[in-house]
């Protein structure tokens, strides 16, 4: 997991090394597994922040 300065939380790191592993056994490049990985960290990291838009799932009708 080369990265060199950010500002990933140890709990974000221990996420991406996870998600990075399973992306591996189920056939991905180690590469491809890393954008995969760090991708879906700054998601949830966005997605907890608030700083996007939640949907509501109720209809409009």
């Amino acid at each position: 997991m080369p990265r060199s300065t950010s500002s990933h939380t140890a709990k974000e790191d221990r996420m991406a090394k996870h998600i990075m592993d399973s992306e591996k056994e189920s056939g991905k490049s180690a590469k491809r597994s890393e954008q995969i990985a760090w991708a879906t960290v700054n998601k949830r990291r966005a997605e907890s922040s608030g700083k996007k838009k939640s949907r509501s799932k109720a209809s409009k009708h």
